[in-house]
């Protein structure tokens, strides 16, 4: 479906929860978190701008804007309260949706968040880039493989890799380098305050993309919001420990 120049799935029933992706990925990306919570949850899986049925836009693109366009879409899908979840870049987009339309937010998950890049952040957004511009799609998947997942994951799934290593990227180069620089020029350090709606920040202990201290640093700044880190597990957590994250988000939202 699309709506608002945007695409999304509209799936399940009951409270509206809001699902916002991360970087080069498509809405599909929350399937198996989707398939969980659509029982009790009517989920909304947004397609970023540049990715799936979403359209890029002609203007440079921004987390703030893209937040702008998601409440757009849910004003246009009649939408009055709703939970939002989002990961890595999503994350960073439901910041800044509940700073913005904080009569539309009513709880948030917010999946390896961060408040501002650093240094060493924008260097990994910059090698992605990089890496997606000059090499082969194999090459640029082993690139993004190694910087999400943990060696003993990546180990303990060597096969089921291998098949996903043969797949192209599912969006464009200028979708994925306008998604990155909306990444590395993300910054709510000074209004993390001004969000009041109940939060539950998730962690991978040993995330070498978003480091933990960085989704620290947003727990922090949100008050009240509990904190919830996820053992030997790197960027996609939510992933890695896929039934235990279910529980624990679906649990949370009710």
């Amino acid at each position: 479906m699309k709506a608002a120049s945007l695409g999304y799935l509209d799936e399940g029933s009951g409270p509206p929860l809001v699902l916002l992706m991360g970087l080069g990925a498509t809405a599909e990306a929350w399937r198996p978190h989707l398939d969980a919570w659509a029982a009790e949850f009517r989920c909304i899986a947004v397609d970023n701008p540049g990715a799936g049925g979403s359209e890029l836009g002609g203007e440079p693109l921004t987390v703030a804007a893209i937040a702008a366009r998601v409440a757009a879409l849910l004003d246009e899908l009649g939408m009055e309260r709703v939970a939002v979840a989002g990961i890595s870049m999503g994350a960073c987009t439901a910041q800044e949706l509940a700073l913005q339309r904080p009569d539309l937010v009513s709880r948030l998950v917010l999946v390896a968040p961060w408040a501002v890049s650093d240094a060493y952040t924008d260097g990994v957004l910059e090698s992605l880039v990089a890496s997606r511009t000059d090499s082969s799609s194999r090459h640029f998947a082993l690139h993004l493989r190694n910087t999400v997942w943990t060696p003993e994951w990546i180990n303990e799934h060597a096969e089921q890799f291998e098949s996903d290593l043969a797949q192209e990227p599912v969006i464009s180069l200028e979708a994925f380098t306008a998604q990155a620089t909306a990444c590395s020029t993300h910054d709510t350090r000074a209004r993390l305050a001004a969000i009041d709606v109940p939060t539950l920040v998730t962690v991978g202990t040993e995330d070498v993309f978003i480091r933990p201290g960085l989704s620290y640093a947003v727990a922090d700044g949100i008050s009240g919001a509990e904190l919830r880190m996820f053992g030997g597990t790197g960027h996609v957590h939510h992933w890695e420990r896929l039934d235990e994250f279910n529980t624990i988000v679906g649990e949370w939202l009710r």
